[in-house]
């Protein structure tokens, strides 16, 4: 049986070490802030050095704060955030990425994603030969697709004697509850929103509907096992909405990137398969794509001098004058005193019609 890894002492660990690793060794001149406890609720663009301290990112998170950044990358099984933030892009987003919003939008929930449900059991006393294993796939089961004994995981034993088990459902399991509780919705309610089944965006499952999935999944366990379960101590069910992907983009490299404007997405929804690995893979794909753009970066700022022009602050002078009298742009609002130096609100503002003198005149720029 090929081996399964875990988070130790939970999967939240992978993450926390991943950043402690990370500010233990920051690259030059960086520093590493973690926040833990909000949620991101909303990013959006603030156009080329519009925004606080000239951040072109705005993140608005449930602790009532909004942080600005340069950039930003969204993680996450779903991509219903990443095709948020490139909606808030110049034209919707619609140029300058790897993959278009409306393609983002077909792998979010509801469109791409169907919803699943787990079951968290605890048994008085082992399982015993009723499951000789550890983890397995279910494929004699229109309900359940994957269980796993959760205390035969490192540093999940318990003292009490529990046996824990995680059971997943199936899409098809998942759907047939979310059409009964619809149905069940529309007769008890009038109205047509109280009709509009769950599963296009409606309401999180009572816990009546929960305990009620848990009682279903038991069921099925216990006929996916072919034997006798032993008494319950605990028994809970949760939904996960965006359970699945259907059908992931399977883009090359497996992450979108608008690198222009600094912003970045990773999950299974862009790889090959939905599956956690092809997740970590993205992870890593997004990674190396925010390095090429900020190597990127860096290349150009050092192409760009600060320094006067030779001969002093009279031939500095008399290059001014002579930008100001051959080439009208310089006085543009695109680049002012009240700009950071070397944005421009309009991207390639070197090849809009009549800037024919565009070399040379990034040329005095860059010198001077």
């Amino acid at each position: 049986a090929a081996d399964r890894f875990v988070g130790v002492p939970s999967m939240g660990a992978l993450a926390r070490g991943i950043l402690s690793d990370a500010a233990a060794s920051p690259a030059a001149g960086s520093t590493l802030t973690s926040l833990f406890g909000a949620k991101a609720t909303g990013v959006t663009y603030s156009g080329e050095g519009e925004g606080p301290a000239g951040a072109r990112w705005t993140v608005k998170s449930s602790d009532g704060v909004s942080r600005h950044f340069d950039a930003v990358v969204t993680a996450g099984h779903a991509a219903s955030f990443a095709a948020q933030a490139a909606a808030s892009l110049p034209g919707g987003g619609g140029s300058g990425g790897s993959v278009s919003v409306d393609a983002l939008r077909g792998v979010s929930y509801p469109a791409g994603c169907s919803p699943l449900y787990s079951l968290l059991v605890a048994f008085e006393s082992p399982l015993g030969d009723a499951a000789p294993f550890d983890g397995a796939g279910v494929a004699s089961s229109d309900d359940l697709r994957w269980i796993s004994r959760d205390s035969s995981k490192p540093s999940r034993q318990r003292s009490d004697g529990l046996d824990l088990w995680v059971a997943l459902s199936t899409e098809g399991f998942a759907r047939r509850v979310e059409e009964q509780a619809a149905a069940e919705t529309a007769e008890a309610q009038a109205g047509a929103e109280a009709a509009a089944p769950r599963a296009q965006g409606g309401s999180r499952p009572t816990e009546a509907q929960l305990q009620c999935v848990a009682a279903q999944l038991l069921e099925a366990l216990r006929g996916a096992l072919h034997a006798p379960l032993p008494p319950v101590a605990y028994v809970h069910a949760q939904r996960w909405q965006a359970g699945i992907t259907r059908a992931p983009l399977g883009l090359e490299p497996p992450c979108a990137s608008w690198e222009e404007y600094g912003l970045f997405a990773c999950g299974d929804w862009a790889a090959k398969e939905a599956k956690v690995e092809e997740a970590a893979l993205s992870g890593l794909a997004a990674a190396q794509a925010v390095g090429r753009a900020h190597d990127a970066s860096q290349r150009m700022r050092s192409l760009l001098s600060t320094a006067p022009p030779p001969g002093g602050p009279d031939a500095a002078a008399a290059l001014e004058e002579r930008a100001r009298a051959s080439w009208g742009e310089w006085r543009c609002a695109a680049y002012s005193p009240e700009t950071p130096a070397g944005r421009f609100r309009e991207s390639r503002w070197w090849d809009a019609p009549g800037r024919e003198a565009a070399a040379e005149e990034r040329c005095l720029v860059t010198a001077g």
